[in-house]
């Protein structure tokens, strides 16, 4: 069964623009998806959930679509102070202890990786890893400005940021998978957040790949969960990694280094998911240099932790349920709840194996979790459920390879960067109420153990206070907000308007997490935003959205 016939089962319109397959990093001790990773990211972990949109995420991603050729060069920055490249590596503990601290913020120019349909300038951004501490080592984040030339230049740049954390923003310009709108002329600065893509050093945990029985208890499996994460914490820091140089705090200011090292006076910062949580802390360290905030499926900046990740995925069911019974042709499909329930009975007696997946029962709910974080797929699920409920498994395959790793390990989830900067941001928060949540929670214990970190084991430094700080201004703010996002519900937007009045808020009823390249109607307010988010914007197509689960013939 493909999506077509499912699609034409509920009588659903897809109204999404397509997206490419969500990138899953599937372990048997974790069956997660690596934003996914959210991007919505497209998620990852309680908060991140990200990133859902293209590589979600743990949360879903930046949408990325079919590339269109770049016409030329509008040089919106014209000139980059930069240095020779350090002589030391820092990718092994020798050379890293040899490599001499750098200013901070030193660009230096390397040889283009982009794809040729691109014109850009690319460099490598040297940093200290502790900015806290004299003499910490350097280390580099991978920079690509790419022009764009048009009648009028943009007069701020864009900077966008993932889901996660740990998703690779690198990827689609690697690829050539990221279409340039030919109505946008501003310039675009991208950076792989440290810790995460082709920037070095690279916290990846490969520990998390060892086979463990799917069917094993959840205290066993939390158990060796904890046990890998320790391996892969020690071997991190073997490798001369100080853990706590990675958290929220640090890679903001490195944004902030980045901004003046290219001579620039303001960014317009794009964040997803996660990457909006990191956004609102680069505004918080440096208001002045920030022209606007465009929001997208936005990760609170509060703790949110396992709690309130199992609430969440449960009101997202809700929302579905709610969504879908409004709509006969959806509604015929049977209740979303029962046909989950029983979903999940059939595959506990018979696991279905769509490698590199084993879905059984237990990871039903976060395999439909995880659907839900892409809009071009929520259409499919309740269909999808009833298929399942009913013994019939083809769509399983379908679904699974939407999910595939990438062939460049660079491009996948960067699952320690997570789970470290996850502990440092809030594991110090947790209260008893997530402590019980880990402990037994029910039938999601695959979203715990795949979103959640285990931050006894990574032992890291909270950020000061224990949590981020919030920031306040008066900023101009644009926030897109999926109507059955499972990771970032609608409720999150007020405190996005509390944080900043000044504030536009675009709910999508039928959206999931990641949502800025919608529909063309999405498409053209995020560059109206970007171009002058000063400006007054025009809204006016969005009262054309449609609710979810539509028919053909309604």
């Amino acid at each position: 069964m493909d999506f077509t016939q499912v699609r034409r089962s509920v009588g659903a319109v897809v109204t999404t623009t397509p997206k490419p397959p969500i990138r899953m990093r599937h372990t048997s001790v974790r069956r997660r998806i690596a934003f996914i990773g959210v991007a919505v990211a497209v998620v990852a972990s309680s908060c991140a959930g990200d990133e859902a949109a293209t590589e979600t995420t743990p949360v879903a991603e930046m949408t990325e679509l079919p590339p269109r050729t770049a016409s030329g060069s509008a040089v919106a920055i014209a000139s980059v102070p930069t240095a020779a490249p350090a002589t030391a590596a820092i990718s092994t503990p020798d050379a890293a202890a040899e490599t001499q601290t750098l200013p901070a913020g030193r660009l230096v120019e390397r040889p283009c990786d982009t794809a040729p349909v691109y014109v850009a300038d690319c460099y490598w951004l040297e940093v200290p890893e502790r900015r806290d501490i004299p003499g910490a080592r350097t280390i580099r984040l991978w920079v690509a400005v790419i022009h764009q030339e048009g009648p009028d230049v943009a007069p701020t740049p864009v900077i966008n940021f993932r889901g996660g954390p740990g998703f690779t923003a690198s990827t689609g310009w690697v690829a050539g998978t990221i279409a340039l709108d030919p109505r946008d002329s501003g310039t675009i600065v991208v950076v792989d957040e440290r810790g995460t893509g082709r920037s070095e050093p690279r916290l990846a945990c490969p520990e998390f790949d060892a086979a463990i029985p799917t069917t094993a208890p959840y205290e066993d499996r939390a158990g060796d969960h904890r046990q890998l994460a320790i391996a892969c914490r020690q071997r991190l820091e073997s490798d001369s990694i100080d853990l706590d140089g990675y958290d929220t705090v640090e890679s903001a200011a490195d944004v902030i280094d980045l901004r003046r090292a290219l001579g620039v006076g303001q960014f317009v910062l794009r964040g997803l998911s996660y990457g909006a949580r990191l956004a609102r802390e680069i505004y918080r360290q440096d208001p002045e240099g920030v022209a606007g905030l465009l929001l997208d499926s936005p990760v609170t900046t509060a703790p949110a932790g396992p709690a309130s990740l199992i609430a969440r995925a449960e009101d997202a069911i809700d929302r579905l349920a709610a969504a879908c019974a409004a709509q006969p042709a959806c509604a015929a499909t049977g209740p979303v709840e029962a046909n989950l329930a029983a979903a999940a009975a059939h595959l506990d007696q018979q696991p279905y194996a769509a490698p590199p997946l084993l879905i059984d029962g237990g990871f039903v709910h976060f395999g439909a979790w995880r659907v839900m974080s892409r809009s071009d797929l929520i259409p499919v699920l309740p269909a999808a459920l009833a298929s399942v409920a009913g013994g019939d498994d083809s769509i399983l395959d379908a679904l699974a390879a939407e999910f595939a790793p990438s062939a460049d390990p660079r491009d996948n989830f960067a699952t320690g960067m997570n789970e470290v900067v996850l502990c440092a941001d809030e594991g110090a928060a947790l209260t008893a109420a997530d402590r019980a949540a880990m402990a037994a929670p029910g039938v999601w214990e695959d979203l715990l153990l795949g979103f959640f970190p285990d931050c006894d084991a990574w032992d890291v430094t909270p950020v000061d206070g224990g949590r981020l700080q919030d920031p306040r201004g008066d900023v101009p703010v644009l926030v897109l907000s999926g109507g059955l996002d499972p990771i970032i519900p609608p409720a999150f937007v007020d405190e996005v308007r509390a944080q900043f009045p000044n504030t536009n808020v675009v709910l999508i009823p039928a959206g999931g997490h990641g949502l800025a390249d919608y529909d063309d109607c999405l498409r053209t307010i995020t560059l109206a935003f970007t171009s002058d988010p000063a400006a007054p914007l025009d809204m006016t197509c969005t009262a054309n959205l449609p609710s979810p689960f539509i028919a053909s013939d309604e």
